[in-house]
């Protein structure tokens, strides 16, 4: 904003000074949407208002494959709790979609003793050094929980990921 007022009171400056502040306001703001694009996928605003199924429900918005969410999570979870499992379930879905070239993504969020989160795809099995990094991404995000990571493939089916989280 300030430079964009700068700009107006330049007035009569030479031309190239008013070149110069309008590509550093426009370098600017191009930055603040990349730190809000960031902070965004990190803390996604569907998060912080209505907690997990409200994030998972806004992830299956902007998933570029038919994706549904089910199950019978409802309430909010402690913060660390839902920051990581969406973090975890955006990293599956990313790698299903990426990786597995998946058609579609099913995710369930149940509610017992523990809470039991599962990301089904019907892509190709987890193969190579980037679906490891991410798998292994995945299983620090559940241990850091104190969870547990399970990953299936079954050819001709897809991959499902189940995270199982004790609260």
């Amino acid at each position: 904003l300030g430079l964009s007022l700068a700009r107006q009171e330049l007035g009569t400056a030479t031309a190239r000074a008013i070149g110069l502040l309008h590509d550093v306001a426009r370098d600017t703001e191009e930055a603040l949407a990349g730190v809000r694009e960031v902070t965004d996928a990190l803390s996604p605003g569907a998060l912080r208002a209505g907690g997990l199924p409200a994030a998972l429900a806004a992830l299956a918005g902007r998933c570029p494959v038919p994706m549904t969410v089910s199950g019978t999570l409802a309430g909010r979870l402690p913060r660390l709790v839902e920051s990581h499992l969406y973090l975890l379930v955006a990293e599956a879905v990313e790698r299903a979609v990426d990786n597995g070239r998946a058609g579609r993504v099913r995710v369930t969020a149940d509610l017992g003793t523990s809470l039991v989160v599962t990301v089904v795809d019907d892509g190709a099995p987890p193969v190579g050094a980037a679906d490891l990094a991410a798998l292994a991404a995945l299983t620090e995000r559940a241990a850091a929980l104190d969870g547990t990571l399970k990953v299936r493939h079954t050819p001709g089916t897809g991959t499902t990921v189940t995270a199982v989280v004790p609260l």
